[in-house]
C-alpha cells in the first residue's frame, strides 16, 4: 500500500467511522516473510482499526514462530497443514499464537468428518466446501465478535 493509498484509507474510515471494526484485511504471509519491511505498513492498518488476517496458501506449521511478529489477529492455514499433525504437537506449535489473544482458520476441508478434530485443536474458524453456511448469518456473527 502506497502512502497516497493509505492516506485515503485513513479519511474514508475517519468519515465512514462505522466501517471501521468490520474492516478485515487479508494479506499473503509469504510476501511478509519474503519483506519484513511491510510489517510497519501492517502496523499502521491496524493502528487505524483495521483487522488484520495473515494467509499463508502453503501452510507449514513450523511458520507459525516467524509470523507471530507480525501485528495480525488472526491466520488462515489450509486444512492440509493440520490434517496429519497430532492434536498435543498441534498446540504446542500454536500455544504463543493463541496466549497472544490471536485465532486461527483452516481452509479447505474437505469434509465434516475432521470437524470435531479441529474443533478439539481450539480452531476459531473451519471453511471449505464440506461446510457451506446455510445463510449468511456466520459471516455476521464474525463480524459482530470483533474479528
Amino acid at each position: 500500500i502506497s502512502d497516497s493509498q493509505f492516506n485515503w484509507l485513513q479519511a474514508e474510515l475517519r468519515r465512514r467511522k462505522e466501517c471501521r471494526h468490520g474492516l478485515l484485511v487479508e494479506l499473503d504471509a509469504s510476501l511478509l516473510l519474503e519483506r519484513p519491511e511491510l510489517a510497519e505498513k501492517m502496523q499502521r492498518l491496524k493502528d487505524l482499526g483495521i483487522t488484520l488476517v495473515l494467509s499463508d496458501e502453503y501452510g507449514g506449521l513450523s511458520r507459525i514462530e516467524a509470523l507471530q511478529c507480525y501485528p495480525a489477529t488472526m491466520l488462515r492455514i489450509p486444512f492440509g497443514a493440520v490434517e496429519n499433525v497430532p492434536s498435543k504437537t498441534f498446540m504446542e506449535l500454536l500455544q504463543p499464537w493463541y496466549h497472544s489473544g490471536r485465532s486461527l482458520i483452516v481452509d479447505r476441508v474437505l469434509n465434516t468428518d475432521a470437524v470435531a478434530q479441529l474443533w478439539a485443536m481450539e480452531i476459531a474458524y473451519l471453511q471449505g466446501d464440506a461446510l457451506a453456511a446455510s445463510s449468511p448469518r456466520l459471516d455476521y456473527q464474525f463480524i459482530e465478535h470483533g474479528l
